[in-house]
C-alpha cells in the first residue's frame, strides 16, 4: 500500500500539533492546589483580573489552539479514509 500526499501531510499535521501540546502542557505552571484543582475554586485577586496578559493564559490559549487543530485534523483523516477510501487507492 502507497500513502498519497493527503496521507502525509496529515500524518505531519497529527505528529506536529501532538509534539506541541506535549512540549506547551510542560511549560505550564499549575498555580493551583489540589482542593482548588477538585473543587474549582479560585482566589478573586489581582492575577485573576489581570489573566488575560500573562504568560500562563498565552500558553493556555496556545493549547486549546493545538487541541483544536489536532482534533480537527484526527477527524477530517477519518472522513477522508471511510468515504473516500477508494478514490485514492490506484
Amino acid at each position: 500500500m502507497t500513502m498519497n500526499i493527503v496521507e502525509i501531510i496529515s500524518a505531519i499535521l497529527l505528529i506536529l500539533s501532538c509534539i506541541f501540546i506535549i512540549v506547551i502542557v510542560f511549560f505550564q505552571n499549575s498555580k493551583k492546589g489540589m482542593s482548588q484543582t477538585i473543587t474549582g475554586q479560585s482566589s478573586d485577586n489581582y492575577y485573576q483580573k489581570n489573566m488575560g496578559r500573562t504568560k500562563e493564559t498565552k500558553l493556555k490559549r496556545m493549547t486549546t489552539a493545538a487541541a483544536v487543530v489536532f482534533f480537527v485534523v484526527a477527524l477530517a483523516v477519518n472522513i477522508v479514509a471511510v468515504h473516500f477510501s477508494g478514490v485514492f487507492s490506484g
